[in-house]
């Protein structure tokens, strides 16, 4: 037996209605609108086809704010600068300490840099991921170059 989902207050449709205004980012939007689709009677899978999100999320974000009340907007999203290893500033002296002070080329092999950059970052070198080395030379304006030689070297 399914239960009668909990109705939602006007108190709190003011509430979300204000935050469909406010969300500052897509992720606190697309919270707000699981929320937002259930006032207006759409149902859990209409709004995963809206979404995209699936229908388990969408019911537990629903599901939370009506235990929890707007909190359940103000998560952080996944990524960002809040799980960097190295500050912005940091970032650039590393880069700076690879480059090749006549040509600024970095001559570095991945394997070489993801040690170094462990090191500058003071964690252990195989929870950095190559993909984390390439990430950082690209924000920074470096591009992979392969050289006839089969060499690989990254230049701004």
């Amino acid at each position: 037996m399914m239960k009668t989902p909990k109705k939602i207050s006007a108190g709190e449709k003011k509430l979300v209605r204000l935050w469909v205004d406010k969300a500052q980012n897509a992720a606190t939007l697309k919270r707000v609108l699981c929320v937002w689709y259930r006032i207006k009677g759409h149902k859990a899978e209409e709004i995963h086809e809206m979404l995209g999100w699936s229908v388990g999320q969408i019911q537990k974000i629903q599901s939370e704010f009506l235990r929890t009340g707007e909190c359940v907007f103000m998560k952080p999203g996944k990524g960002g600068r809040r799980n960097q290893y190295l500050s912005s500033v940091g970032e650039t002296a590393f880069i700076n300490s690879l480059r090749d002070k006549k040509t600024g080329i970095i001559f570095l092999k991945i394997s070489e840099i993801k040690i170094r950059f462990a090191s500058a970052a003071k964690i252990k070198e195989d929870s950095v991921a190559a993909s984390t080395i390439y990430r950082l030379l690209e924000r920074h304006g470096y591009k992979s170059v392969q050289l006839n030689d089969g060499r690989r070297v990254f230049n701004n």
